[in-house]
């Protein structure tokens, strides 16, 4: 499995997000995984991310979408990025280091996140027989929306059909002056999956499916965990947040604030530090949805909900 990190608050340059912490996400990307509170005989995060990496990040004073740095390089030896990440500030960053699976094409193209007009989209887990559902699954997408996949992965084509629940905009131009209501975006994952599992059902595809997806708009994100499975036996991908009023170096470590008011929000495959009460597992089949301050450029509050879908074979 992939591994991947979400920031939205003060802004932050990306080195201290990437970098710095003690479990950085570039340190995730070739280490034993760290995951409290999850059962061990079923984590399913990869000890090695070395097939790419990607990072989104906005800056709303340039432009509407977000600017995309992506490679195939592993993560921990590319010094492109070293260097960006000390110069490079944000309000809001996608960051994702992938493990591919098993026979998927390592390419530029199949690197996260994706983007779609001010959208930034990214997945850690898999579509079980992908292969098998594939052509289903894109035949129901409107052209503009099929004409936006440019790689292989199943990553991309659930980007895809998040997009094809939206209304119809006409073109990605239009989607960047969009911003969505926080309710279209809770509802359109929760059909997002929903769609997934449908699809499988029709194909008889009775493997387990992990989608732990993050979206955003450059206002509200929504990400999941989730798995189609008997949650007393198996697990989704773990998934934390730490929701407080900055993340910044505290005492030699860096720490997330618990001054008001709370702004700043991190959600994260792993702790990015070892200061375990600093972080929350998302419970399983929930999603975490941070919603934008009026300038967007700040959090106003962070929610847990569930993911009611049906998933019985």
């Amino acid at each position: 499995m992939c591994r991947w990190l979400v920031y939205k608050g003060d802004l932050i340059r990306l080195t201290n997000l990437l970098h710095k912490p003690t479990n950085s996400l570039i340190k995730q990307s070739d280490h034993e995984a760290l995951t409290p509170g999850c059962r061990k005989d079923v984590v399913r995060n990869a000890n090695v991310n070395g097939d790419g990496f990607g990072v989104a990040w906005y800056n709303f004073s340039l432009q509407q979408r977000a600017a995309i740095f992506k490679t195939t390089n592993p993560a921990w030896s590319d010094l492109n990025l070293a260097e960006l990440a000390e110069i490079v500030e944000t309000n809001l960053l996608f960051s994702h280091v992938r493990a591919a699976s098993p026979g998927s094409v390592i390419s530029r193209e199949n690197c996260h996140p994706f983007r779609f007009g001010r959208l930034t989209f990214m997945h850690n887990g898999g579509i079980a027989e992908f292969r098998k559902i594939r052509r289903t699954l894109q035949q129901y997408l409107r052209d503009d929306v099929y004409q936006m996949i440019n790689g292989t992965t199943d990553s991309e084509t659930a980007f895809a059909t998040f997009l094809n629940q939206l209304p119809n905009l006409n073109g990605e131009q239009n989607y960047l002056s969009t911003i969505y209501d926080p309710q279209l975006l809770i509802n359109t994952m929760r059909k997002t999956i929903e769609t997934i599992l449908q699809v499988q059902k029709q194909h008889n595809v009775t493997i387990h499916s992990s989608l732990n997806f993050a979206v955003t708009d450059g206002v509200t994100i929504v990400a999941t965990r989730f798995r189609n499975c008997d949650l007393q036996i198996e697990e989704p991908p773990s998934l934390y947040y730490s929701y407080g009023s900055d993340f910044q170096m505290a005492e030699g470590t860096f720490r997330v604030g618990r001054s008001e008011p709370k702004d700043t929000v991190l959600i994260a495959s792993e702790p990015l530090t070892t200061i375990l009460e600093d972080w929350t597992l998302i419970p399983s089949n929930h999603m975490i949805v941070a919603y934008g301050s009026k300038n967007g450029s700040a959090v106003s509050n962070v929610e847990i909900l569930p993911i009611n879908v049906d998933y019985t074979p």
